[in-house]
């Protein structure tokens, strides 16, 4: 028996195919949806950074924008005309 063809539960070791049909189904689903929960969770792990993204956007779009000092470096007796 090769090692492709063994599975372990419960710290016990089985041939794959000794096991019943409806047994191997249920293994075969199982590796399925820990395929899928690890896809949702690559997801959640990306939409978690575009949330903090388009937040920290939001945070520097209602800034209230700084007009620069028009004087900054004239001496200080310089006024505008």
């Amino acid at each position: 028996m090769s090692e492709e063809n063994k599975v372990v539960i419960n710290n016990e070791e089985y041939n794959f195919g000794d096991l019943k049909v409806e047994t191997q189904a249920h293994i075969a689903r199982v590796a399925e949806i820990r395929s899928e929960i690890a896809r949702l969770q690559q997801r959640l792990a990306e939409n978690n950074v575009l949330l903090q993204a388009y937040t920290q956007s939001i945070v520097e779009g209602v800034k209230p924008v700084e007009e620069p000092e028009t004087t900054q470096g004239l001496p200080e007796d310089f006024k505008e005309h």
